[in-house]
């Protein structure tokens, strides 16, 4: 058994806010995180959604989609969301889907 991601906190920061994650993201917490970003999109002077990934050991396909389509309901709103601090694992699991580029602009 895996223990659930977590949203441990939000924090803002210049331009917008910063999302921290922790443990593991796969099919059980996608929508859970999809919520979350959702709801920091649409906070009114929120121009910048930054997606602390440091603690977060392996990201599933689920959790990859989920960040792409908050990416794209974001820009569609003029809202920008980045994801960072990256584990090895992590980036190897969207460079490996081809979305590192796209969520983490490397």
């Amino acid at each position: 058994m895996t223990v659930p991601a977590q949203v441990t906190h939000w924090k803002t920061v210049p331009g917008g806010v910063e999302l921290v994650m922790v443990g593991p993201v796969d099919h059980d917490d996608a929508p859970s995180l999809a919520d979350d970003l959702d709801a920091l999109i649409g906070m009114p002077g929120v121009d910048l959604v930054l997606v602390d990934m440091g603690r977060v050991p392996t990201l599933d396909r689920s959790g990859i989609d989920a960040l792409l389509a908050a990416k794209q309901r974001a820009a569609s709103v003029g809202v920008t969301v980045a994801i960072g601090y990256l584990p090895d694992t992590v980036r190897q699991a969207l460079a490996m889907a081809g979305a590192l580029e796209t969520l983490a602009g490397t």
